[in-house]
């Protein structure tokens, strides 16, 4: 029988990068399924995008170890901003109907602006500079127009600030970094402008996906007790590339089957 790893809290680990990132994708699939056929799913619909809230919390999960499990960081780097750009025109199809618009873009770009924040904060020897990379990600998120927006650098910034605390034994810096990601997803989803430039609180108004919708997230925080870093292995050339075309080419496919729907 396989011998399993112990995580932090006595649970077993049993999750490796490559079974995570499969449930991401599936997750994924499911939510976009989801948004693109809302009106012929009609009753499913808040379940399909219930179960897809799993799957950028596991995305942000598995960059915070992509990153510390690179040989080079500047080409990780380079990867995530290569698919932003490939993947913008199948993003502005299937949800904007045009080839090219710039009023969001893709969840790649927020990656990547999260793949520089862990880099600078493992450079940067000053406190203040590292919180600084913090801010400016998720400033540039915002303006941006980022998917998850400012929302998607605190989810990476807690899951780092958990694997820290973890690897230097401060129980302490997990529980505060664990408090803050659930603040993040309870006080702020939805989106952080109405049409006339307001800012919208979604815990006091109207939620873009409901309140039992959206913040399903906060389950993601097992995470850590399940993945086995020991199991974050190197795939090969192919598997690594298949995991990053999976996203612009299901959103092709999604494009194609809604034009003939």
């Amino acid at each position: 029988m396989k011998q399993l790893q112990r995580g932090f809290g006595g649970y077993a680990r049993e999750l490796g990068s490559s079974e995570l990132k499969w449930i991401a994708m599936l997750c994924m699939v499911i939510d976009h399924i989801g948004a693109v056929f809302a009106v012929q799913l009609a009753g499913w619909y808040d379940v399909f995008r219930l179960i897809g809230r799993f799957a950028f919390p596991i995305y942000c999960f598995l960059l915070v170890y992509g990153v510390v499990h690179t040989h080079s960081r500047f080409r990780y780097a380079l990867r995530l901003l290569c698919f932003a750009f490939i993947s913008e025109p199948c993003f502005d199809l299937v949800f904007h109907h045009t080839l090219l618009e710039f009023g969001s873009q893709n969840v790649f770009f927020t990656l990547f602006l999260s793949c520089c924040m862990l880099c600078v904060w493992d450079w940067c020897p000053k406190w203040w500079g590292r919180w600084l990379s913090v801010c400016a990600a998720a400033a540039a998120a915002v303006l941006l127009r980022c998917d998850y927006t400012y929302r998607g650098i605190f989810f990476v910034f807690c899951f780092d600030q958990m694997r820290r605390g973890a690897d230097s034994g401060r129980r302490h810096i997990q529980t505060a970094a664990a408090v803050l990601f659930i603040a993040v997803d309870l006080f702020c989803f939805g989106r952080i402008l109405t049409g006339d430039g307001r800012i919208a609180w979604p815990l006091l108004s109207q939620r873009q996906f409901g309140f039992y919708n959206q913040d399903a997230a906060v389950l993601s925080l097992v995470l850590p007790a399940v993945y086995g870093e020991q199991r974050h292995g190197r795939q090969s050339g192919w598997q690594k590339w298949m995991y990053y075309a999976f996203y612009p080419a299901h959103l092709l496919a999604l494009y194609f089957i809604a034009s003939f729907v």
